[in-house]
C-alpha cells in the first residue's frame, strides 16, 4: 500500500538523491550545456523556513515519488498564497496506477492546510503529463520558452 505525506527536507533528502538521478536522466534537456547540480543548502533552507515543502510517495517505506512545491504569496496577487511544483518525479514501475494522481491529489490537501489558494504544476512537453492535471481540474495558463544563450 502507498502511503503519501509530507516529509522534512533532513529526513528524506538522501532518499531523494538517487530518483533525483533517474529523473534528469530521462527527463533533461540540454545536458550537454547544463549538468545536474542542485543547490541541497538552499533546499534545506527554504523547507526549514516553511516556504518549501516536500511531499513523497512511499511503498512500505520505500521512497517511489515525492513532489517538491515553493509556496509564497504571489507578486502580482500579495493576497494570494500560491503554490509553484519545484519537481514532481514518480518511479517509471509507479506510473500504471495511480501513484502519482494520488501524490498530486495528496499535494492539494496538504497545500489546503497552509492557506494555499492556487496551485501551480509544470509538465514538459517531451513528457507530457498534462493530461493528469485536467483530470484533476487544473487548467493549461501559460507556454514556457527556454533557449541557451551561454
Amino acid at each position: 500500500m502507498i502511503e503519501y505525506k509530507e516529509e522534512q527536507f533532513d529526513d528524506v533528502i538522501n532518499e531523494i538523491k538517487p530518483l533525483l538521478e533517474h529523473h534528469y536522466e530521462e527527463i533533461a534537456l540540454d545536458k550537454e550545456h547544463i549538468k545536474l547540480n542542485p543547490d541541497y543548502d538552499t533546499y534545506k533552507k527554504l523547507c526549514d523556513s516553511g516556504v518549501m515543502r516536500i511531499i513523497t510517495a512511499r511503498d512500505n517505506g520505500k521512497l517511489v515519488g515525492y513532489l517538491i512545491a515553493i509556496i509564497k504569496y504571489h507578486l502580482h496577487y500579495r493576497d494570494s498564497l500560491t503554490a509553484i511544483d519545484d519537481i514532481f518525479y514518480v518511479d517509471k514501475s509507479y506510473r500504471k496506477g495511480l501513484t502519482g494522481v494520488k501524490l498530486f491529489i495528496k499535494t492539494e490537501e496538504i497545500l489546503k492546510k497552509y492557506g494555499v489558494q492556487r496551485v501551480i504544476m509544470n509538465t514538459k512537453l517531451h513528457h507530457d503529463v498534462g493530461a493528469i492535471f485536467d483530470r484533476l481540474g487544473y487548467k493549461e495558463t501559460e507556454r514556457v520558452f527556454t533557449k541557451i544563450i551561454g
